[in-house]
């Protein structure tokens, strides 16, 4: 996803523990003056959004997001968790295994120095979450099995979608592909052998044909068409959480409602998860190796193993958001794909 373009002065924004949405204007006197700049103020006093006034702009956050991103794709990622755009602290935020003066100077020394960066202790690693079965609707549970019917990994069912003109669904990427001992993903999108994917009755419903996993992708997800079976997947979500809309949200803003469904419960039951966005573009280290980018961060700490796949979506407006990806072990906080790089990644349309 290319590189979103904001004014100068734009701070980012987000929504704070009341509800209430937070703007961040850059405190810069050259900005102050144009017309743009006083009419963005005019209208959030107007319409009682909290102007709060910040030292970066988003544009610069992200710009160094992605500088970051590619030299950790490139070099390898020694004793980093995760690392993105903190729009409340409006700085980047790398996470460290072990933080201490002596690791943060080796960061400044070898990777970079600049005021826009700070520093916070983590746990390495990230738990990806497996284990589930689906009757083809969002959260149901689902077995990808091999072409001599050995067991490569269970998960959850996420939205339906079609692929030049074939209906399927779509699950997370690791779930159907047989990944290397150490969670680490290939240095290339991973190859797989059109696995067959079963309910949780034993019925096989579909076939895997293309997913995405591999360092630094933006989705971690796979797409199964089923129109070679008796199936039609649904949009309505499990747990009687209402029909699931076609449409796609926009960007993330911290604070915002989520809702994510997943069968990673006790005995592979479905459960509802409820929470709140922590950050919408966040990027996940994993044994020293860059995982996921564009990954969108939730306060949710109750995903287990199973929920991979999972639907997530917006609770008021019913928005397909994406599928539930996996957990950070330091904070048990979930982290998902966004539909919107998936169906870019695999080019699926919604229906």
């Amino acid at each position: 996803m290319g590189r979103q373009m904001y004014p100068d002065f734009f701070g980012g924004m987000y929504f704070n523990d009341d509800g209430n949405l937070v703007l961040h204007i850059v405190d810069d006197t050259n900005s102050a003056r144009s017309a743009q700049y006083n009419a963005v103020i005019d209208f959030a006093l107007d319409e009682d959004i909290i102007v709060e006034y910040v030292d970066f702009a988003l544009t610069d956050l992200s710009a160094l997001n992605e500088i970051l991103r590619a030299f950790f794709l490139e070099n390898g990622a020694s004793n980093i968790s995760r690392f993105g755009v903190d729009v409340i602290k409006n700085r980047v935020v790398i996470y460290l295994e072990k933080m201490t003066e002596d690791t943060i100077t080796h960061f400044r020394e070898i990777v970079m120095d600049s005021p826009l960066i700070y520093f916070r202790e983590a746990t390495s690693g990230v738990i990806l979450n497996s284990c589930g079965t689906l009757n083809v609707n969002p959260g149901q549970r689902i077995e990808a099995r091999s072409a001599n019917g050995a067991s490569i990994m269970q998960g959850s069912a996420g939205f339906r979608a079609l692929r030049n003109g074939a209906p399927g669904f779509v699950t997370a990427g690791h779930t159907v592909i047989t990944r290397p001992v150490s969670g680490i993903p290939p240095v290339s999108n991973a190859t797989i052998t059109r696995p067959q994917i079963f309910n949780r009755a034993g019925n096989r419903i579909g076939t895997a044909t293309v997913s995405t996993f591999y360092r630094g992708m933006s989705a971690d997800a796979a797409f199964v068409n089923t129109s070679a079976f008796n199936v039609d997947p649904t949009n309505e979500i499990e747990r009687n959480q209402g029909e699931l809309s076609r449409t796609v949200a926009n960007d993330f803003l911290v604070g915002q409602q989520i809702v994510m469904v997943g069968s990673g419960g006790g005995s592979q039951s479905v459960l509802v998860h409820t929470g709140t966005i922590d950050n919408g573009n966040f990027d996940v280290i994993i044994g020293g190796w860059h995982f996921m980018s564009e990954a969108v961060l939730t306060n949710i700490t109750r995903v287990r193993q199973g929920d991979s796949g999972g639907i997530v979506f917006r609770p008021a407006s019913r928005n397909t958001g994406g599928i539930i990806t996996g957990a950070l072990p330091d904070d048990a906080r979930a982290f998902f794909s966004h539909a919107r790089n998936i169906n870019n990644a695999l080019g699926l349309v919604r229906y």
